[in-house]
């Protein structure tokens, strides 16, 4: 019997330290996989975190390049206001070393360039801009401009039309198309490019301008008086308006109003233009009758040696007959 209590009581000792055991051997196990998980999660949190600071390290890297560039091409651009070429040149250069795509910057380094007389340089420059954006009107109209100086003349229409390709509005792309057609002896392509232009800005007065001068050659009075009417009504202050309004209505026949025409040029006092408004003036009053004041405005014209030689005969003629009439 006592055998039996004790065999019992055995059991129940094994029993009770085998149930410790195996209550600590997974309190052991689940300790061990905490951890592990831990570890794991510290691992995550600390490439998260060293990604994150590596973003906003190349972020703020980004962002102190993009204000460092911009801050320059700023300084540029004053100092292009202030004919400050070489320096703007080389702040232009730094903000082109920054960001090689920097299209306003190719752009205005191709102005300064061409203001130092680099063309070449100049045309370069503009072809990066263009390269880096093939949409920018600027660029296209600003290479027109410099290859037209240059007398490239068909290579400066190729740059105008891919002016206006980009933008249809470039009223000054069509301008200048015109301009370059006048040189290059086409009245009729020059015609349709300032009437293009003044169809999108009808307050562009050079395009009324030039449009009044190729009519009057053409022999359109009618219609050179109206486009320059309309240039003089849209810049009242320029001198060679008045001179080539007054000669048009002296070809209609319109002494009146040539003499009107001129008078209102003449108070201008242009160096260039005052002594042909005068022989506008002279040849309207001399019509009208109005010998004295075409004498007066003869003599006026005779100041410049263009007109002398012809103003002086005038005089003279004059003259005669206001002493035969006395």
């Amino acid at each position: 019997m006592l055998v039996q209590i004790k065999k019992l009581s055995f059991l129940l000792l094994l029993g009770s330290f085998l149930i410790a055991f195996g209550a600590n051997s997974v309190t052991a196990q689940e300790s061990q996989q905490d951890y592990k998980a831990k570890i794991k999660k510290w691992r995550e949190d600390s490439l998260r975190i060293a990604r994150e600071n590596a973003k906003k390290k190349a972020e703020a890297e980004k962002l102190r390049r993009e204000n460092k560039k911009r801050s320059l091409y700023n300084e540029a651009r004053q100092q292009y206001k202030y004919r400050n070429w070489k320096v703007a040149l080389k702040d232009l250069n730094e903000a082109l070393a920054i960001d090689s795509t920097y299209v306003k910057a190719y752009y205005l380094r191709a102005l300064v360039q061409k203001n130092m007389r680099k063309y070449n340089d100049a045309i370069e420059s503009y072809r990066a801009a263009i390269r880096h954006n093939p949409n920018y009107a600027p660029a296209y109209f600003g290479l027109g401009k410099l290859l037209t100086d240059m007398n490239r003349f068909n290579d400066a229409i190729e740059n105008y039309k891919r002016a206006i390709e980009a933008d249809p509005k470039s009223y000054k792309a069509y301008y200048e198309e015109g301009r370059v057609y006048i040189k290059m002896n086409k009245p009729k392509l020059a015609l349709a490019a300032l009437k293009k232009a003044t169809e999108i800005n009808p307050k562009y007065y050079q395009a009324f301008y030039l449009l009044g001068d190729l009519y009057l050659k053409d022999g359109k009075v009618k219609l050179a008086i109206d486009a320059l009417e309309k240039a003089i009504a849209l810049k009242p202050k320029r001198a060679v308006n008045y001179y080539l309004l007054a000669s048009a209505y002296n070809q209609a026949g319109n002494r009146q109003k040539a003499l009107a025409a001129a008078q209102k040029g003449l108070t201008l006092r242009s160096k260039d233009f005052d002594a042909p408004i005068a022989w506008e003036a002279a040849q309207a009053a001399k019509s009208l009758g109005k010998l004295q004041l075409a004498i007066t405005y003869f003599q006026r014209a005779a100041r410049d040696s263009r007109y002398k030689e012809g103003a002086s005969f005038e005089i003279k003629q004059l003259k005669k007959e206001l002493s035969k009439s006395e």
